[in-house]
């Protein structure tokens, strides 16, 4: 009867570990990793995660690099910019990957790029 128990309070204890591991792989797989997003033949957005809370943006068009900070929630990646100076949720730049591709999801209102791809090999310069 003790056996039964003892088992049945290990499966969760099991699984919660399992999540955890998960968020730390998410986190680990984006650290140094370089994404970036085509705008035409000569210029393209870029993203390099340069820690586990920093990410580098680069806007082609504005010429402009940004230091923001992001974090994982619930398999979406939550970047700390707005296209709005309001600063609306909507306009908040939210990703999820979607083989190997950083998909913007369809209910944000922004201007920024709706799709990084990640560059194999890449380092953040």
């Amino acid at each position: 009867m003790k056996k039964g128990i003892l088992s049945c309070l290990l499966i969760p204890v099991a699984f919660m570990s399992s999540s955890f591991l998960t968020y730390d792989t998410e986190i680990q797989n984006l650290v140094s990793s370089k994404w970036i997003s085509p705008i035409n033949d000569t210029c393209s957005d870029r993203l390099c995660f340069i820690s586990e809370s920093k990410v580098m943006y680069y806007s082609c068009e504005h010429h402009l690099d940004l230091e923001l900070g992001y974090k994982i929630l619930d398999g979406k990646i939550e970047i700390e910019a707005y296209s709005s100076s309001q600063g609306e949720p909507k306009s908040k730049l939210i990703l999820m990957e979607e083989d190997g591709v950083l998909t913007q999801l369809s209910s944000q209102q922004n201007k920024f790029p709706r799709n990084f791809i990640k560059v194999p090999e890449g380092s953040c310069d």
